[in-house]
């Protein structure tokens, strides 16, 4: 998912916490907390686990404000499942002609 890194940093500062302090909270590595805050790349699980961690709900953690994450996680589970056929398709193929 891609969070707002800056919303992320600045709340962290605001409770006066550090990056270790936010890792041992939400069970995730101190280098997570440093990639989040950084790149604003983190999986859903870790953007569930801040929100719980800042006591917001998780879209207000959200690079876009969350107005266009249903859509690209649609977009995204397309992919997923498209991928993963290809792949399916692509064992297949390769036991056949072997």
């Amino acid at each position: 998912m891609l969070l707002n890194a800056d919303i992320i940093k600045q709340k962290r500062q605001q409770r006066g916490w550090t990056q270790e302090h936010v890792a041992a909270l939400c069970d995730i590595s101190v280098r997570t907390v440093q990639r989040a805050e950084k790149t604003g790349i983190a999986s859903m699980e870790t953007t569930q686990s801040l929100a719980v961690a800042f006591s917001v709900e998780y879209v207000a953690l959200l690079a876009d404000g969350g107005v266009k994450h249903a859509h690209s996680s649609v977009s995204v589970t397309h992919l997923i499942l498209l991928g993963s056929a290809t792949f399916v398709m692509g064992l297949t193929l390769g036991a056949v002609f072997l």
